[in-house]
């Protein structure tokens, strides 16, 4: 007995690595893991001693305070709340920003643990896109419904975050350590990096970009790899260049009609070749790769023709759940075919696959999932234009969220509307302004710092900028990685509400935790 006591107080301290390795392997696969990692910790924190030690060491680490005070404003916004079951659900979420700093201030951690806890990081997040790829390839690549379905763990979006810092972290010591395991770590951030473009999150590709900038900028001015630094330039601009290419031929195809007969004001009809009517909208000018859409259709003829060349489990709506007759009418259009009898028999019995899968052009089968993501943005961005519902069109919703978080801060700029009442707001906002966005689709901001800044009013806003800026230039001076951590989720800050996910708000206090370890034996006040 006295010497299993003696064992558990010589290795009390690594309970602390427990909890960070487990919370590491946890980010990209499973919220169960950050779930345990917490509890490890607190149990970590439990046994080691004594308190007022401990309490010193998280008030001394102002990265540590910084993080606990994000939870401190959040909970004051209770004081001017009404929805309180919103309200506890989001402090339930936070509190890891409160709690882990104060666990892990006495931590001692030394630097070769901290480096397995990056490469159980890294191992976790790679072990990941293969398990998605893998499910993508065996259960979805012919049933895919929704491209964020490929991330069968967390979010896509958060997902494409951490593959991000994965492949920064594989560059980092690839560059640093020059040795054998430099080749493996090159080929593991190459696969990472095919996999976030595979992927498609735009939150990731953007972070990746702005990285890869940042990269070519240090390597270039501030490190003796100044021909790596242009390889990273030569990349940037081929993407850019591609991207452009995908941007200008998309653009094209939804805004610029085809000088063609079918297009002609004079080309539209009131019957079909059947004599069956049609109707056509020669005042909406939506295009599908440079056709017009809404014109010359025969519902009747589509809707009789259709059943007779589809699976019947596609007679109606295609695998997405969408109306089967806009996704035949855009996919006929797009071929440049008449929405009718004719057109439908002009289609081979791939067209009639690409229908049933949701696909709505032609084009779309030899597309990547990049390529669908700028299709999709301009078609929104047309329809934006043209006035149309912005409902179910996600990038076109984001400037209505927008618009509703600057009305609401106007209303409550001083104190906020308190923490719990900020969907509650948009809903007022949406069924006064914009009646016509369908109820499902009707979120808030996607945009932390509005977020904050709804709930928490001026000044919670100005605090919160502070306590998430400040770990940036903090680690910019002394630490590249933490700095690329947190780099990544302040740009993620701008197109979604990161902290108000396990994922994300995990994600945050594991690289302040990180910076807490390194640095709790520094001076933070520096």
């Amino acid at each position: 007995m006295k010497s299993f006591l003696k064992l558990f107080q010589e290795h009390k301290q690594s309970f602390y690595f427990s909890g960070m390795a487990l919370m590491a392997i946890g980010l990209p696969v499973s919220e169960f893991l950050m779930s345990v990692s917490f509890i490890v910790l607190a149990f970590a924190w439990l046994i080691n001693g004594p308190k007022k030690i401990q309490w010193n060491a998280f008030k001394n680490n102002k990265l540590a305070w910084l993080s606990a005070s994000i939870f401190i404003i959040t909970l004051l916004g209770l004081l001017n709340t009404s929805n309180y079951p919103y309200a506890l659900a989001e402090l339930r979420i936070k509190i890891p920003l409160l709690l882990v700093p104060v666990f892990v201030a006495y931590s001692n951690i030394n630097v070769k643990n901290q480096k397995i806890i990056l490469a159980l990081f890294v191992g976790s997040t790679f072990v990941g896109t293969l398990i998605c790829f893998t499910n993508y390839q065996v259960n979805l690549k012919y049933d895919l419904v929704n491209i964020r379905d490929i991330s069968i763990f967390i979010s896509h979006i958060r997902f494409s975050l951490l593959i991000d810092f994965a492949i920064f972290i594989l560059v980092y010591y690839a560059i640093k350590n020059r040795n054998r395991w430099s080749v493996v770590m090159v080929v593991m951030a190459v696969w990472l990096t095919y996999f976030l473009f595979f992927l498609s999150s735009g939150n990731g590709i953007l972070v990746f970009v702005l990285l890869m900038i940042i990269g070519f900028i240090t390597l270039i001015l501030k490190s003796p790899y100044p021909k790596l630094g242009l390889g990273f330039g030569i990349v940037i601009l081929f993407f850019l260049f591609y991207l452009g290419n995908l941007s200008y031929t998309s653009y094209k195809s939804h805004f610029f009609p085809k000088n063609e007969a079918y297009n002609l004001s004079g080309n539209i009809h009131k019957r079909t070749v059947n004599h069956n009517t049609t109707y056509s909208k020669p005042n909406n000018y939506q295009l599908e790769n440079g056709y017009y859409i809404w014109r010359n259709i025969s519902n009747k003829e589509l809707e009789k023709e259709w059943m007779a060349r589809a699976n019947p489990a596609y007679f109606y709506k295609d695998i997405k759940g969408q109306g089967i007759n806009g996704t035949l009418s855009r996919y006929l259009t797009s071929k440049g075919l008449s929405k009718d009898s004719v057109g439908v028999w002009q289609l081979n019995d791939l067209d009639i696959q690409n229908i049933e899968k949701g696909n709505y052009s032609y084009l779309q089968s030899d597309w990547n999932h990049l390529e669908l993501r700028v299709d999709q943005f301009f078609f929104q961005l047309n329809s934006f234009y043209r006035g149309k519902n912005p409902s179910n069109k996600p990038f076109i919703q984001r400037i209505y969220y927008l618009k509703g978080a600057f009305a609401i801060i106007k209303d409550n700029f001083i104190t906020g509307v308190g923490t719990g009442d900020i969907q509650d707001n948009y809903y007022d906002y949406f069924n006064r302004e914009h009646p016509e966005i369908l109820e499902e689709f009707r979120h808030h901001t996607h945009n932390q710092y509005l977020t904050i800044f709804i709930t928490l009013g001026v000044f919670g806003f100005v605090w919160f900028v502070f306590a998430v800026f400040y770990p940036l230039f903090f680690f910019i001076k002394r630490d590249y990685l933490l700095a690329i951590g947190q780099f990544i989720l302040l740009v993620s800050f701008l197109t979604e509400d990161t902290l108000e996910t396990q994922p994300g708000a995990t994600f945050y206090v594991f690289i302040v935790a990180m910076g807490v370890i390194r640095f709790q034996n520094k001076n933070t006040d520096e």
